[in-house]
């Protein structure tokens, strides 16, 4: 299985800006169910500068099946003995793993301190802020409430999304972008790049902003909370390990 920390999560993009949101109502699992729990979660974000991290904040992650979530024994403590990573797809060598817990039991929620960057230089993509390669693929970031209630309505008009019109991209909403996602052919992957929301736009003849509006040396960085990233704790879904915060850095 491909551990989420490398091959899955470098296939996401962003949508939202960063913000608190809730989780909706879920079912519990025969077995253990890790997910990070953003109402509990705060990220706050930095700057390019050297002596600044490039994000920081306190990961809150929650066991919400029926059995305990413990890491094995006997694996290499360096890279796994970790239920959360947190990490920026702009700057892979930017990265912190928390290590405070490593079980977890049914109903229980921690919160691991984290912070990313702090005396680092900040280079290529983050420090110049250009995505490499085709723009089409570059995450969808850093969009304000009215515009993702565009997103919210587009895909409501293609029976994708009915969770209500409210500029929270939660799961209802990625739900619709993976189903949308799957019609037009592209991984399934709950968030959308530039290129599909083109797509989206093309197909409902809605305007739909594909990029934030920034100052003069500011860039958009998403932060990516990854709860049992090697894939050490057995779980019947997966589906709710990885959450992404989009914020705005003064790079100047």
């Amino acid at each position: 299985m491909a551990n989420k920390c490398g091959v899955r999560t470098l296939r996401l993009a962003a949508v939202g800006a960063a913000t608190m949101l809730s989780f909706a109502p879920h079912v519990a699992s025969a077995g253990p169910d890790l997910v990070v729990s953003r109402d509990a979660t705060r990220i706050e974000f930095g700057s390019c500068a050297l002596s600044a991290p490039v994000a920081s904040g306190e990961a809150a992650i929650a066991n919400v099946g029926d059995a305990d979530a413990d890491l094995p024994l006997g694996i290499i403590d360096r890279y796994s003995r970790s239920l959360i990573a947190v990490y920026v797809p702009e700057h892979l060598d930017l990265l912190d793993h928390g290590r405070e817990t490593t079980s977890l039991a049914p109903g229980a929620r921690t919160t691991i301190p984290f912070q990313i960057g702090e005396g680092k230089l900040k280079r290529g993509r983050l420090r110049s802020g250009k995505a490499l390669g085709d723009a089409d693929l570059a995450p969808l970031t850093a969009l304000g409430d009215e515009e993702i209630k565009e997103y919210q309505r587009a895909l409501e008009q293609l029976k994708y999304y009915s969770a209500g019109i409210d500029g929270v991209p939660g799961r209802g909403f990625r739900a619709g972008v993976r189903a949308f996602q799957e019609q037009i052919g592209r991984p399934a992957t709950g968030v959308l790049t530039v290129g599909e929301a083109k797509r989206l736009a093309e197909v409902t003849g809605r305007t739909l902003a594909t990029s934030p509006t920034l100052k003069p040396g500011q860039i958009t960085v998403t932060v990516y909370i990854v709860v049992d990233p090697y894939n050490l704790v057995a779980e019947d879904d997966e589906s709710n390990n990885i959450e992404t915060w989009t914020g705005v850095l003064d790079c100047s």
